[in-house]
């Protein structure tokens, strides 16, 4: 999709438009009321007029359609189509049932205007529109608009409910008009190509028809289409279109808004389930224990083997190997702060509970919780004592075996206080290491400087990547300061199983999740009303083969790419990007690809210059 022209689609099989590579929107409803008019081919995200000409205007007045006086019924549309009004759809939302018809004003003498965004909460551009919804609401039309945003998709990429309504209501500068919720297949027939959010519908209520379709739109560029549908309808003249405005004569002034916002946090977010997260003493603690290989069955492997920070905090292997040959590639700790999911299959939900999973898997450390808790006392007693208070008698063997875990006969011959207490030590291990994970920080990339305005600070090449990054749709997902946006999405990566069996990814995880006392709202938890979307959380078919976002932060120097550690350099890992392809049935993937994923044009300039803004996110992270 790599300089997107405005063009007029007039029936052209999906099929054909996907084999091409090219970008589909923004673009009109095919076979609109009337003949599109051109916009300048050099302009990225301009939607193409599915309304009315200015010379031949064909929208019927209110007498016409009217002339008894009487309100006519709402169209009868069975299912979303360019083809046919706007359906009568009755959504949910936090006010109860919301139907669009109530927007219906067939025999109204002045024309309003209906602004339908279809958003998802994990879509960066989503995300920009929301907390700028001001800018809509503000303009000199305001009082002749009505605002309706519809959530597609909550924060962890499945079907909203009323909670996530209220979290994404929490991002707006202003409130819409109304907002809904509402499934995505419902709405996939306006995806003409990659589904790139925000989708914007400008509606004449009159006849629920469509007068213009935007993919991701400037808003910046929203005065001039909002003022130019209300002429049209007004059967006035249209507006001038205002030249439109570029930072370094490539990004739209939203991409450069959203580059900005893209620099690295002073600080991660606070972590209210680690009442110890920001204590210098867990940290100090904490460190110790990250490079420490003696918390392994092997006495060899720490958590530093697969996350070390020569290597940007990961480990430089296709699949990392501990006291065995993993599965997976081991993602870079350096944004796991900022985040809520841990690991590829977001089997963890704080950074403390990621650290405690490496301990007792068979193929990372091949350790028990037990076993840590003894080599605390016996080495860190001190340490530990400074921060959490008093160890158990640890020494007395026949209450706290050597070794041991859930499952095992030691184990499982405690008592339930002992066990307890064990978990208790276990846990704090983890919240020190986590707080020691919060104190590594990223070092200042060339990225970045360009983000505080340093323009120079890019190379042309990364420069045009950049402008590319978002034309593509890269800053879909890869945005904020942690370049992720922390959910889960299926692209069909190749499987990493030693078994070379699909890797079901978050179908997985969850339950994993679920059955884990050291979740966010479970007892070792500081704070455990954080964790409460943890009780409605359940696999469902949709996350077979989701994988959790990574940060693209060094991610030149994070290499091979991809769960499965299958892509050997960032040419491959593009170019799958690039190619977009669905491959259900072939026996290294599984589940849907992700909408969101589509094709763009797969040329050499893009492939280089993609490449030089990706190694421009990196630099050594400052490890204390």
């Amino acid at each position: 999709m790599v300089h997107r022209r405005a063009t007029v689609l007039r029936r052209i099989p999906l099929a054909a438009l996907l084999i091409l590579g090219c970008s589909t929107s923004p673009t009109a409803a095919p076979d609109a009321a009337v003949t599109p008019m051109d916009a300048p081919a050099d302009v990225p995200h301009v939607a193409h007029d599915a309304g009315v000409d200015a010379d031949a205007p064909r929208v019927p007045r209110p007498s016409d359609r009217c002339p008894d006086g009487g309100a006519l019924p709402y169209p009868e549309v069975p299912e979303i189509s360019f083809e046919t009004p706007l359906p009568d759809l009755t959504l949910p939302s936090s006010d109860g049932p919301l139907r669009l018809g109530r927007y219906y004003t067939p025999c109204a003498a002045e024309p309003r205007l209906l602004v339908v965004r279809l958003m998802a909460a994990w879509s960066g551009p989503s995300q920009h529109h929301a907390a700028h919804t001001r800018r809509l609401l503000e303009l000199p039309e305001a009082s002749r608009l009505d605002v309706v945003d519809v959530l597609l998709s909550a924060a962890d990429n499945q079907p909203p409910d009323d909670r996530d309504l209220a979290d994404w209501r929490a991002r707006y500068d202003a409130p819409p008009t109304a907002l809904a919720r509402s499934d995505a297949p419902t709405w996939r027939a306006l995806s003409i190509g990659p589904q790139h959010l925000p989708l914007l519908l400008l509606v004449d209520p009159r006849t629920m028809g469509y007068l213009k379709f935007f993919d991701a739109p400037d808003t910046h560029d929203l005065p001039y289409e909002v003022a130019d549908a209300l002429a049209r309808l007004d059967r006035r003249a249209r507006p001038t279109r205002p030249a439109r405005a570029r930072y370094d004569d490539r990004l739209p002034l939203d991409a450069w808004e959203m580059v900005q916002a893209m620099v690295p946090r002073a600080r991660p977010p606070a972590d209210p389930t680690n009442a110890f997260a920001d204590d210098p003493r867990a940290a100090a603690l904490g460190r110790a224990l990250f490079f420490d290989p003696r918390l392994s069955a092997s006495g060899e492997v720490a958590c530093a083997r697969c996350h070390d920070p020569a290597t940007g905090l990961a480990d430089g292997n296709a699949r990392s190997t501990g006291v065995a040959l993993g599965d997976r590639n081991a993602p870079s700790v350096l944004a796991a702060s900022g985040q809520r999911w841990q690991f590829w299959d977001g089997r963890a939900d704080s950074a403390w509970m990621q650290a405690l999973g490496p301990f007792e898997n068979p193929r990372e450390m091949g350790f028990t919780r037990l076993g840590v808790a003894q080599a605390i006392a016996q080495r860190y007693a001190t340490e530990y004592t400074a921060v959490y208070g008093a160890l158990p008698p640890l020494g007395d063997r026949a209450r706290f075996p050597a070794a041991g875990m859930p499952g095992q006969p030691d184990w499982e011959a405690m008592s339930a206080d002992d066990r307890r207490a064990v978990d208790r030590i276990f846990t704090n291990v983890g919240k020190s290491i986590a707080a020691f994970e919060r104190t590594v920080t990223q070092g200042e990339s060339p990225f970045d400087r360009y983000a505080r305005g340093e323009i120079g600070a890019l190379s042309v090449a990364a420069r045009d990547g950049l402008g590319i990054y978002f034309e593509s749709g890269c800053a879909q997902c890869h945005h904020g300061p942690s370049l992720s946006d922390d959910s889960f999405h299926n692209i069909h990566f190749d499987s990493g199983r030693v078994d070379q069996q699909p890797d079901l990814g978050r179908f997985e995880g969850v339950d994993a999740l679920r059955g884990s006392p050291f979740r966010a709202d479970g007892v070792f938890s500081d704070s455990p009303s954080t964790g409460a979307h943890l009780r409605r959380l359940t696999p469902v078919e949709s996350m077979r083969g989701q994988f959790h976002t990574p940060s693209l932060r060094n991610v030149s120097r994070t290499g091979p790419w991809g769960h499965g550690g299958t892509f050997n350099n960032l040419r491959e890992l593009i170019t799958h990007y690039a190619e977009g392809r669905d491959r259900r049935g072939d026996l290294r993937t599984t589940g849907e690809l992700d909408p969101a994923i589509g094709p763009f044009h797969r040329v050499e300039s893009t492939i280089t210059s993609l490449m030089a803004l990706l190694q421009s996110f990196a630099a050594p992270p400052v490890v204390p």
